[in-house]
């Protein structure tokens, strides 16, 4: 049995939302602050605070409105006290309490407080609601594998073209959840496990908004701790990051009760299913076991015919186990609820020789599948070309609302153009793996190791027998269609030189410095004072570096389409020939080379060091 664990607050001093007032700053964790105020709950909708302890006061100044809550009870029962009237705070079915208060003074009494307390009236009641698929491939949400879900979600509109912007799970939610790229989230030395505190985030705009909102994940590396439940008053997700995932049919049950205490409130809801992902299970009961994906995406060995048609089999037997909890699931929901189906990634399933997830950036596992279903959505078939970013500002526009420093488009009142580039990355395996794709033209690059000259984490490669190092260009089909240097040449190497300064030239702080159509051998030379420190360098061959006196020179024996090195200290163009800019990449030439700063922060996102250990024991991170 999978276990669910839910998340409560643990502090008494929270923020307090929708301009309610409930306890001086600086008390400490499970310490009952001073003198309480009294805090002033209005009628209107969704207004909440995060805890309210015992001995607080409230003020109700209209008819018709109930109390919800969570009662957390140290010892006895709580209580709302008003006169001789006595309202005992005793949890329903679903853990919560639902009381209607007459005007007046209330005091809520007894050992223990409440959470996520909050007024309601009978108000509008609209659901936002985000499924995700972990590891679900586009090409499996189909109707002999998924019928249910399909049927439950009959008038939705399918984006045929949605692409994730990583392909694994931590950077691709960083990035749907800010609408953000992940290399904009990333710090330097490639990590991105969570989401900073400084971030705007698509549950916080949601919560801060007055609606009530809950996360049920079944991926135990989505957490509080890495930034994943900011926003969520609710945030129930399964314990210890090595424990099995909540099984769908538990997690699905969970969000039910969820939603139905909290009837009549707009609400935002994330659910995260994790089959298919591994460990694949034998829903036949067969006796069937899929090789550890650890082997065959880490490249130890390929897997023998038997072992790659068992993991297919089991794999897509996943899918229908989940479609037979899925589907009866969003056939039960209200009418008039707004509901996103996607995947955070796919799954390589012998692909380009490649299993797995994360290590790649392979069509397989950057395409996902996208469904929008909801009033005023049509339905459809939409081959626009969408991105999981675009997942943010879609949803919260259906509200009305918006995210600050949003990357992404609103799929369905301002979509993007047919001739939009969409970008994703990987780092989980060492140095970057990057793709560019626009139209009917896919570019992938495989950055290669730099000992001595970029962090520690990017040096080493984690596969046993790596895919090689490179440039690859693919057609609308994913038929490779060139290899190398000269594959990417004229105007194609310009517009993907031009994204990936963009991208990849806000990844480290410091001058950044571009070169591309590269002659083997020729040098990329700029004069230094000091000693520089190569604070990243992203090529797709050895390279070598020469100091003479005030020069430093970058080359590369066999000749780079394209590399970018970002540099620390005084750095200026050594000849003639630079494109210069000053905190943004100028006008690129091909061939040529250009010179310009990143201020950004190198300190991206600030994960918990629990997390990281994690990870790591996981093997997420080496």
């Amino acid at each position: 049995m999978r276990t669910l664990r839910t998340a409560r607050s643990t502090g008494w001093c929270r923020r307090a939302a929708l301009g309610l007032l409930l306890a001086a700053a600086g008390c400490a964790p499970g310490v009952p602050p001073g003198p309480l105020p009294t805090v002033r709950l209005e009628a209107a909708p969704g207004t909440f605070v995060d805890v309210l302890p015992a001995g607080a006061e409230l003020s109700v100044t209209a008819r018709g409105v109930r109390l919800r809550g969570l009662p957390v009870a140290t010892a006895g029962e709580l209580a709302l006290v008003r006169g001789r009237e006595r309202l005992p705070l005793r949890p329903g079915a679903d853990g919560g309490i639902d009381l209607a208060l007459a005007p007046g003074q209330w005091r809520l009494e007894g050992s223990g407080h409440l959470e996520e307390a909050r007024l309601v009236t009978k108000g509008p009641g609209r659901l936002v609601l985000l499924v995700l698929v972990d590891t679900l491939r586009d090409d499996h949400l189909t109707p002999a594998l998924m019928p249910q879900t399909l049927a439950a979600l009959g008038g939705a509109r399918r984006f045929l073209d949605t692409r994730a912007n990583a392909s694994w799970t931590l950077p691709s939610l960083a990035s749907l959840m800010s609408s953000r790229s992940p290399l904009a989230l990333t710090a330097p030395d490639g990590t991105l496990i969570g989401l900073a505190a400084d971030v705007p985030a698509l549950a916080a705009v949601f919560r801060e908004a007055g609606f009530a909102t809950a996360a049920f994940s079944a991926n135990g590396t989505l957490r509080e701790a890495n930034g994943f439940g900011r926003g969520f008053a609710r945030f129930a997700g399964t314990g210890a990051v090595e424990a099995p995932p909540t099984d769908a049919a538990e997690l699905l049950a969970a969000a039910e009760r969820w939603l139905a205490a909290h009837r009549d409130e707009d609400r935002f809801v994330w659910i995260h299913l994790m089959e298919p992902h591994e460990p694949l299970r034998d829903h036949e009961g067969r006796g069937r076991v899929a090789v550890a994906a650890r082997i065959v995406a880490g490249r130890d060995r390929a897997p023998t015919p038997e072992e790659a048609e068992t993991f297919r089999a089991l794999y897509a037997g996943e899918v229908r186990y989940l479609d037979r909890h899925l589907g009866p699931f969003l056939a039960a929901l209200e009418p008039g609820a707004t509901v996103a189906l996607t995947a955070d990634h796919g799954e390589m399933l012998g692909e380009e020789t490649a299993w797995g997830h994360g290590t790649t950036v392979f069509d397989p596992v950057i395409r996902v599948p996208l469904l929008l279903a909801g009033p005023g959505i049509p339905a459809g078939d939409d081959p626009a070309p969408a991105a999981l970013l675009d997942l943010a500002p879609t949803l919260l526009a259906r509200a009305g609302l918006s995210l600050p420093g949003a990357e992404g488009f609103d799929l369905l009142t301002a979509p993007p153009p047919p001739t939009r580039v969409r970008l994703a990355a990987t780092f989980s395996v060492g140095p970057l793996r990057w793709v560019w794709q626009r139209g009917d033209r896919t570019v992938i690059a495989h950055f290669s190791p730099q000992p001595g000259l970029a962090p520690e984490s990017q040096v080493a490669l984690h596969e046993r027998h790596p895919l090689p190092a490179g440039w690859r260009v693919f057609d609308h089909r994913g038929t490779a269609v060139g290899l190398g240097a000269e594959a990417l040449t004229g105007e194609l190497l310009a517009d993907v030189a031009a994204a990936f300064a963009a991208d990849a030239g806000r990844l480290a702080p410091g001058i950044q410095l571009l070169a591309t159509g590269l002659a083997p051998g020729e040098a990329l030379a700029v004069e230094v004072t000091g000693e520089p420190e190569i604070v990243q360098l992203l090529a797709t061959s050895t390279t070598r570096v020469e100091r003479r006196d005030a020069t430093l020179a970058l080359s590369w024996p066999q000749g780079e389409p394209l590399v970018l090195a970002a540099l620390a200290g005084r750095v200026r163009p050594a000849g003639p020939g630079w494109a210069t800019g000053r905190d943004a990449p100028p006008a690129l030439q091909v061939p040529g080379r250009a010179l310009w700063r990143n201020r950004r922060d190198a300190a991206a996102q600030h994960p918990q060091d629990e997390v990281l250990a994690h990870l790591r024991a996981l093997g997420y991170l080496r």
